[in-house]
């Protein structure tokens, strides 16, 4: 596909780095837990850890991110607010607004 990005040029870049600093952050220094442990709890396997924190991954899988957040207990609100602004709830047949439109 002509107009498809590359992985490597995506604008997710400075985001993918710092959720994979983060999760290991987290993972080593407050869960103080291996990555093989992780894997466990979060029901993915270790390669899948490993890529992540090591930023193999550019674009990890949105189910995979809320099972590793839930294992390790890390809320990830502050991490989409800097990219949304503050989120609120609306219905699905209410038209965005310029704030709220992606």
């Amino acid at each position: 596909m002509p107009n498809r990005r590359r992985r490597d040029e995506s604008p997710n870049l400075v985001r993918s780095e710092a959720l994979s600093k983060l999760i290991r952050t987290r993972r080593e220094k407050v869960e103080k837990i291996s990555q093989t442990e992780l894997a466990r709890r979060a029901g993915v396997s270790v390669g899948t850890i490993r890529q992540i924190e090591n930023n193999v991954v550019k674009e990890p899988g949105l189910f995979t991110i809320i099972d590793i957040a839930v294992a390790l207990r890390l809320d990830l609100s502050e991490m989409m607010t800097t990219k949304t602004g503050p989120l609120r709830a609306r219905s699905i047949r209410e038209k965005p607004t310029s704030a709220s439109a992606p």
